[in-house]
């Protein structure tokens, strides 16, 4: 027991010892330098862009590369200047309150020249707030060493970035570290004056949580265009008029692009967050908003970088092989069927097969189905039973992150291609 009890202290001593030559030694250079590495073990630049926000930042449905963020950080990197690095730091589900709680911390972990400020939509409905931790635990969450061993111990974000997403709880990677927030699903939600009054609160805290660190906020609305976004949209434009900060319409840039541009060209069809292409056109303003604040250089060679980072493709060969493309290591299946007359229905997305016995036979047929390799290609041989037919083929390729209904679950078709007769 002695010898335990001696074991016990020396090790509290060491930590002890420890934590304090870390606090002498000034550990927030050190903190800095650990975090300075992007997930995929890039350096970042010292000149950052940190998004916070909700699914609409985090980029739902897509991958981290495709979110607003992703795409913000390859604009910025065709200018062929200064390099820029953007941390996405939108938590799905979270709350205007949540941002406006969690942001001191981000501002001191990356040290950010800009923020850009999307949230308020579920302020209606997630009634969770930030709360206040017992005294212990906040003592121990402040302790140096238990940072460090959080940083060092973080996992990179790969396809897993949304670790946990749970009624009540939802997990991601920011920075390459783990941040959650509580969710509070309330059934009676709060009507539009309750979510712009919460809004324009804590935007107003955030704007002045910004400035007091010398970074611009930039608040942005809404994209989508139905009735439910008014809110926090008019929050941010308020609030942007209000106290002088740059604001990033998304509204009405959307609503201009919708006058000639189909809806699912930009936004997911009863999802409502944006497709790949849309996310690219908030990355587009955002990127703008920076050149009008004279925070960047402006350089015409942005124009050339593509909409869409993975576009899907179906092209049949002269030995009646489906070559395909997409986003590597997505899930896909191929689609055949004796004409493309009359389009399918599947939810709000249309495959442009018709449903005859040659679909209904080969719909699950397992030799049409798999995943794309390292460089997002595959090849998909015919089954011998279809040699003799004249086909017309689909490609679907389905999302990463797989959700309950059926047309949410598909990211892009490709389609339909003639397979002649051998």
């Amino acid at each position: 027991m002695p010898r335990l009890l001696l074991t016990i202290t020396s090790v509290l001593l060491t930590l002890a010892i420890g934590e304090g030559a870390l606090r002498l030694w000034s550990f927030r250079g050190v903190e800095r330098a650990l975090r300075s590495r992007s997930a995929d073990g890039k350096e970042l630049s010292a000149r950052r862009v940190l998004c916070v926000g909700d699914s609409y930042t985090f980029g739902v449905h897509y991958r981290a590369e495709e979110s607003y963020p992703g795409r913000l950080e390859q604009w910025l990197g065709c200018g062929g200047g200064e390099r820029w690095s953007v941390i996405n730091a939108g938590i799905p589900a979270q709350n205007s309150a949540q941002v406006a709680a969690s942001l001191p911390e981000l501002l001191e972990a990356h040290a950010p020249q800009a923020v850009v400020v999307l949230v308020g939509y579920n302020n209606r409905w997630n009634m969770a707030s930030p709360g206040k931790k017992r005294r212990a635990a906040l003592w121990f969450e402040d302790l140096i060493l238990v940072r460090l061993v959080r940083i060092v111990l973080a996992r990179e974000p790969g396809e897993d970035r949304l670790r946990e997403f749970r009624p009540d709880r939802v997990t991601v990677v920011v920075g390459g570290a783990e941040q959650s927030i509580e969710v509070n699903k309330t059934l009676d939600r709060a009507g539009d004056e309750a979510v712009l009054v919460s809004c324009k609160g804590d935007l107003a805290i955030i704007v002045e949580l910004c400035r007091a660190r010398s970074c611009a906020a930039i608040l942005c609305t809404y994209p989508s265009p139905e009735a439910g976004y008014h809110s926090p949209s008019q929050a941010a434009r308020e609030v942007a008029l209000e106290l002088g900060s740059p604001l990033v319409d998304f509204r009405e840039l959307f609503a201009q692009g919708l006058k000639t541009h189909p809806y699912q060209h930009l936004l997911i069809p009863g999802d409502r967050h944006p497709t790949e292409a849309g996310y690219f056109w908030m990355a587009r303003a955002v990127g703008s908003a920076l050149v009008a604040a004279r925070l960047t250089e402006d350089s015409v060679q942005r124009a050339a970088l593509p909409e869409v980072l993975y576009p899907a493709t179906l092209f049949c060969d002269e030995k009646r092989i489906l070559q395909v493309t997409g986003p590597p290591g997505s899930s896909f299946r191929a689609l055949v069927a004796e004409s493309s007359e009359p389009p399918q229905s599947i939810g709000f997305r249309v495959l442009p097969l018709a449903d005859d016995e040659v679909f209904r036979k080969f719909r699950d047929h397992e030799s049409l189905a798999g995943k794309l390799d390292a460089e997002g290609r595959a090849s998909v041989a015919l089954p011998a039973e279809l040699l003799s037919f004249n086909l017309r083929a689909a490609l679907v390729v389905l999302h990463d992150q797989q959700v309950a209904a059926p047309d949410l679950r598909i990211r892009a078709i490709a389609g339909p291609v003639a397979v002649p007769v051998r």
